[in-house]
């Protein structure tokens, strides 16, 4: 046999390489879903109830605590985390949702963090934030709500039952579609 491998194989390493290429990108995609926390499968169910302290930008003596979403009120129950980058990136949707729910009433915005407080609070301090803040110290909001990866956010009727999860940073507009609607 004469001639280069290229020349004898013709157009075969091209189409081997596109197959390699295929599958190599197919198991990319599995494996990327793989790592992609499941939902809780909380949807359509009663919104667990928790206590936890909600934390002030001072320590306090007896924080306040917060139990469990307002009947009557659509919550946004947000679990991130200060060190976060995709939270740190969503934060100024929440204060601006947090905002509008207390200047409307119709809805109620609440975060949960299990980091340490002053990171929390540094946090709260350096962006101007102030929506509360509860400390989950001992992962039990993030166990009963299964909360795997941050950031994560319950959409929470009148009602007090889960209407939707959303996993990763969503957008004001998104988050505010949900928010109305689950206030009706």
């Amino acid at each position: 046999m004469s001639g280069t491998i290229n020349e004898r194989l013709g157009r075969k390493p091209a189409a081997i390489l596109a197959v390699g290429l295929a599958i190599a990108l197919a198991l990319a995609a599995v494996g990327l879903r793989q790592n992609t926390p499941p939902p809780s499968g909380l949807e359509g169910q009663r919104a667990p109830q928790i206590d936890l302290p909600i934390l002030a930008l001072q320590p306090a003596r007896a924080p306040a605590r917060w139990v469990k979403p307002v009947l009557g009120k659509a919550t946004l129950l947000h679990f991130w985390g200060p060190s976060c980058a995709p939270c740190v990136k969503q934060a100024p949707a929440v204060a601006a949702l947090h905002q509008e729910g207390v200047k409307s009433g119709a809805f109620e915005v609440i975060t949960i963090s299990a980091e340490d407080v002053p990171d929390i609070r540094a946090f709260l301090r350096e962006t101007g934030h102030s929506y509360p803040v509860l400390h989950d110290a001992d992962g039990r909001a993030h166990g009963s709500y299964r909360v795997n990866a941050i950031p994560v956010d319950f959409v929470i009727d009148k009602l007090g039952v889960v209407q939707q999860e959303l996993r990763g940073p969503h957008d004001i507009d998104e988050l505010r579609t949900l928010l109305n609607a689950a206030a009706q």
